[in-house]
């Protein structure tokens, strides 16, 4: 899954898009797509925290936007502190 604050899901959706395939290369490399790159505003030396989900899905988030993640998923589930 991929949110940024300028484009977080809305209650009707599931915040779900597929952006095609990339593929792991011989150093286990993959390459973001570019329409993915420029959503997140990833720029080259950015950090990026990988979740997986049910052993099935791989998805990445850049670090400084955990934090609002974290309080999205929150909101999501009723969860309050």
């Amino acid at each position: 899954m991929f949110w940024t604050k300028k484009e977080l899901p809305n209650k009707a959706s599931s915040g779900v898009k597929m952006h095609g395939s990339v593929t792991v290369g011989t150093k286990w490399q993959i390459v973001i797509p570019k329409d993915v790159r420029d959503m997140l505003s990833i720029t080259e030396g950015d950090t990026l925290m990988t979740m997986t989900k049910y052993g099935k899905f791989v998805g990445f988030i850049k670090a400084e936007d955990m934090s609002d993640f974290i309080d999205l998923l929150k909101s999501e589930c009723n969860i309050h502190n």
